[in-house]
This record gives structure tokens, sequence and C-alpha cells, in this order.
């Protein structure tokens, strides 16, 4: 990486650290102001990819430090990432390729689009710092994981992002500093970018607009594609047609929102339905449950 490279990237952290320093000063939280200044001051030895990441390609869903309770497992297909730092617990992932048990103090990236359950041992609880993030322009059909003992920084990085979270300031925006650790952990993400701009567009139009109706040819002409030939590209890339694509972030959207107490009738209409009835019959046909069970049977997942 080149000095102006790492120049930048050390006055970025500088910016994101006074910026977080002012927050918390208005609160007289000197403690959390601390911390974060000395996650993100150590930037002279980061080694960040020229390639970074775009901030407008990175968007938060979640985040939350959890002890989790016996009931907690995860069983899931989403089309959103979830990471994890791991403190501690006897945890197993596994998908249709893969089976391993969680290491403490390592960073784990879920893969997209791909069905996989998560559980633990009630006798050794999952406890870790977790985020539910859309990277567009990245398609991972693997779990990632990185040690953190060698990635002094990022571990930094997470410690402050971890403490800042338990004090449970509603007015601190941590968005910046999970960017910047996103940002970080770019080289490990490389080999999963998409470079066909024409699908980064189109998979950014369908998260800025999924609640009303996208066709396949609104689509295709976003890109100046021919329908047929947009549909072929768009499965090739990410395993999906267009509108399978859809309807499965409507449905992620749909558990956030019911997870976290929205009606149904809310939840129905900001993922683009009008009528409750139309919503009730698409969530239960791909989900096999009513929503308004969901907040009865289900919890939030992190």
């Amino acid at each position: 990486m080149g000095k102006n490279n790492i120049n930048n990237k050390k006055t970025e952290a500088e910016h994101i650290t006074k910026h977080l320093e002012h927050k918390y000063k208005e609160h007289e939280d000197i403690e959390s102001a601390s911390i974060a200044s000395g996650a993100l001051i150590q930037v002279n030895s980061f080694k960040v990819s020229d390639n970074l990441i775009k901030m407008d390609h990175i968007n938060i869903v979640d985040m939350d430090y959890t002890p989790c309770d016996e009931g907690w497992m995860v069983n899931d297909t989403p089309l959103y990432y979830r990471m994890y730092f791991v403190e501690g617990g006897d945890v197993t992932y596994t998908d249709s390729t893969t089976s391993f048990q969680l290491k403490p103090n390592y960073f784990y990236i879920f893969p997209i689009n791909k069905a996989y359950k998560i559980v633990h041992k009630t006798a050794n609880p999952l406890v870790h710092l977790w985020f539910h993030v859309n990277l567009t322009g990245y398609f991972i059909t693997e779990p990632l994981a990185l040690d953190l003992s060698e990635n002094i920084e990022c571990f930094h990085l997470l410690m402050s992002i971890k403490e800042i979270i338990k004090k449970k300031s509603k007015s601190i925006n941590l968005d910046s500093l999970v960017e910047f650790l996103i940002r970080y952990i770019n080289d490990l993400l490389m080999p999963y970018k998409i470079y066909d701009e024409r699908i980064i567009l189109a998979v950014g139009y369908i998260r800025q607009n999924y609640d009303r109706n996208i066709s396949d040819e609104e689509l295709a002409a976003l890109v100046y594609l021919n329908k047929s030939y947009f549909i072929k590209l768009f499965k090739k890339i990410l395993g999906v047609t267009p509108q399978k694509f859809i309807a499965m972030y409507k449905l992620n959207l749909a558990d956030h929102l019911l997870r976290n107490g929205a009606s149904v009738k809310e939840t129905a209409f900001r993922t683009g339905f009008q009528d409750v009835k139309a919503f009730s019959k698409f969530y239960k046909k791909n989900k096999e449950i009513q929503p308004s069970r969901v907040k009865k049977v289900f919890y939030l997942l992190p």
C-alpha cells in the first residue's frame, strides 16, 4: 500500500477518533472516549488494500454485545452478513459443506444466501459481539475467520465497539466505527468481490426500492441489458434470480422488523405490501409460519 493511502487512512481514523471523543465528552464519558481513541490512533501499521470498500456499500442493520441464553440458536438463510467477535462458548457452525467449532478471540463472517445453523451448549453458552451487515458488491459463500491474536488493531477496534455498546448510550452513533472496522478487513473480503458493476448497481437499486414492485424489465433497463441476459447474469453471480433475491430481501427485513416489535401491519407496509392479507400469505408461504406468531415464537437472532 502506498504512502499516500496510509496517510489517508491515518487521517480518516483520526477524524473518527476526534468525532467520538467530542461526542463522549459531551456526555462526560471520558473512559469510552479514551477506549475509542486508543483503538483508532494505532493506524500507522494498518494493512489495508488499495481497493477499499466504499462507505456507501456498507449498511449496518443491527449490532449488540450478547451473552446468549440457553434457548438461543441460529437456523437461517440470511441476505445480510452475520459478523461475530467470539469471546467464549462451546459453539458449532454447520452448513451443507462444513461444520466447525467457533474459537474465542476470532472474528467470523458467515455467508449470505446460504442455509446454516449455529448452536451452543447451554453449559457453556456463546458470548459475542455481533453485527448484521449488508455489503453491496460482495458475495461471500463460505464462512470466513480472522485470528485476532495476529490482528491487534482489529482487536482494539472490536474492544472499543463492545465497551461503547455496553454503555447503552443511544446518543452515540457507532456506524462510523463499524464501517472503519469492515474497511480494515477489506483484504479478507477481496476474493469475494463482485466485479460486474451492473450487478452491484442492480442490487443497490433493489435495496433502495424494495418497498415497491420491481420488475425484471426495470432492472435490466437500469443496466442496459435485455431481460433474458440480465436474469442469467444475475443468477450466475448471486445464485438466485432477481425476483427470488427481492423476495428473500423482503423476508429478511420482515423477520428483523417482527422480531423487534413491529406489528404485522407496519411490517407489511414497510416491505412494500399495501394489503396485510397478501403479506401474510407471502410470509407464510416462504416461512411456514404466520407473521403474527413470530414475536411469540422467535426473538432477534444475533
